[in-house]
Formats: structure tokens, sequence, C-alpha cells
């Protein structure tokens, strides 16, 4: 099955939907269109948040049916960084820390600025934990997770339990059938309970800064995005505004600019502007740049 075919079942339609129209009127418009999300408009037209299949079954797990009579803002996901990193947080505490969290190339988790940064990602680096951003236009690269979502859906909210506590049974029900239960045949056909433990890399809740190296000149970004160098004024990043930068001189004079693990892009010799690098966004050899636990940090001082 190609795009275009699926585009031509589907529609080339972006379907919208106001703040203030109900749960219930999002989700029949859903079904009516055969989509999995919706753009939240507000004044002036303007994308204030998207609601999706999983927002949907967080409202119902949480407040139950009566969540349908509720305005779509109560329950869309907001797409800034405030509300997503108390959630990422609270993970990070409970679970451990990951070595890497794998994303799309949109907002909060990632932007068109340097390095595909955004201010999420910048503390998720100051976490320890690496943004790995799936190919743009690839969405079966999330497949997994994808089919996750819709298979909650189906075995939880539709229709939707009829009071907050049988909502809330389907839904620990279905926890456990999923990780307990049901064969999984790319586990082999054990259950992910037989594979799962937590990160033994711990979260003390410290966000820190990168390293750099002697190598390295370091700059800080200032209060609009810009660092002073070489009697420049260059523009680096609005998501980096505060962290230190790192920069070290190539062969040809000019200078690699990269933020910790992530290469930022290149200043040429004599240059006044930072330029995409030649290589795809993501880690460069800078392994000492990286921020991570304490314990860890530990390790990286034995000689």
């Amino acid at each position: 099955m190609t795009v275009s075919i699926i585009l031509a079942g589907k529609g080339r339609e972006v379907v919208t939907i106001e703040p203030s129209a109900s749960l219930a009127s999002a989700v029949g418009l859903l079904a009516e269109k055969r989509i999995g999300a919706l753009l939240i408009l507000g004044a002036g037209r303007r994308i204030v948040g998207i609601l999706s299949e999983r927002d949907i079954v967080r409202a119902l797990a949480e407040r139950g049916a009566g969540a349908l009579e509720e305005p779509v803002s109560q329950a869309m996901t907001r797409k800034d960084t405030d509300h997503v990193w108390p959630v990422l947080e609270a993970a990070f505490r409970e679970f451990g820390l990951p070595h890497r969290l794998r994303s799309d190339n949109g907002p909060p988790f990632a932007s068109c600025g340097a390095g595909g940064l955004s201010q999420l990602s910048v503390k998720m680096i100051k976490a320890g934990v690496m943004p790995e951003r799936i190919v743009p236009g690839k969405p079966q690269q999330n497949g997994r997770l994808e089919r996750l979502h819709l298979t909650l859906l189906q075995d939880t909210a539709n229709p939707p339990a009829p009071t907050w506590r049988a909502q809330l049974e389907r839904l620990r029900n279905f926890q456990c059938l999923y990780n307990e239960e049901r064969p999984h045949e790319a586990l082999g056909n054990d259950t992910p309970a037989e594979h799962y433990a937590t990160s033994p890399r711990r979260f003390d809740g410290i966000l820190r800064e990168p390293n750099y190296g002697p190598d390295h000149a370091v700059r800080r970004v200032r209060h609009n995005g810009e660092i002073r160098w070489h009697g420049n004024t260059i523009y680096i990043s609005g998501a980096l505004i505060g962290e230190p930068i790192g920069l070290i001189e190539s062969e040809d004079g000019g200078w690699s600019v990269h933020y910790g693990p992530i290469a930022l892009g290149v200043i040429a010799h004599g240059d006044d502007r930072l330029r995409k690098p030649k290589k795809a966004r993501g880690r460069v050899e800078n392994p000492r740049g990286f921020p991570t636990s304490p314990p860890a940090q530990q390790q990286q001082q034995k000689p």
C-alpha cells in the first residue's frame, strides 16, 4: 500500500476542532473521519494543542464517562514544556532514566532550530537522556507504540465504561493482560513482564550542564539566543538560552558547534552565521559532553 492510496482513502483534509467543543463531539468526529487525532485551533486559528486517541483514553481513565461532556481543552495534549516535563520527570523518578527517548520531529520534543533542539529536549539531555528522533515522514518507525494505542483504545474505551470506577477497572485489567498474560510475537511469544526491568540509572532530580574538554571554547547563550564570537554576534537557538555550548576548531579553520552530544552546526572562518552541519543532526564524537547520573559520572572519572 502506497501513501497515495492511503490519502485517497482518508482524504487530504486537515480536521480541526475548537477547544470549547465537547469531548464526545470530538470522538464522533474521529470516528466519522476515520482518523486518530484532531488539531485544536484557538483564537486566530492558532494551533493550541492536539487531541489524540490516547488523550481520550487518559481522560476516561481519570474521570470516567463523564469526561465526554467536558470541553476538549480539558483532555488535549498541550505541546509545551511546562505541561510535558513534569510527566517525564515523574516517570524518570519512578522507573529510572532510559538511555534514549524516541519521538517524532514535532514539538515539544523537537524543533526546526539548531540541532532540532527544543526546551524539552534540552532538559532531557541535562537529565542524561539522549533524544532519538524518527526519520521525518516515517511514522512506521514508531509502529509498536502506535499499535499499542490502538489496542488500548479498542480494548478499554470503545465504547467507554459507564462509570469512573468501571473504566479504571478496565484499564487495570488491560495492564495485567498486556504485560503479564498476552504473548508478544516480537518477544518470542514471551510476555513483557518476563523481560522488563527498571533502569539501573536512577534520577536524582538534578539537571546537569554538559561537560566540555580543554580543546573546546565555551560560550553561554545569551537572553536573545545569541553568542559573541570573534567580534560577531551569532544566533544559535532560543531553546538554549542560558546554556553553555562548545566550539571546537576544524581543519579548515572553521568551528564545529555543539550542545553536549548534539551537533548544532558550523561557523565558517570569518563567518557570522551558524550553518547546519553536513551530516544528520544528532550525536557527535563528544562522549564527555553528555551529562549523566552521579554514579555514571564517577565511572567516567576513573583512570
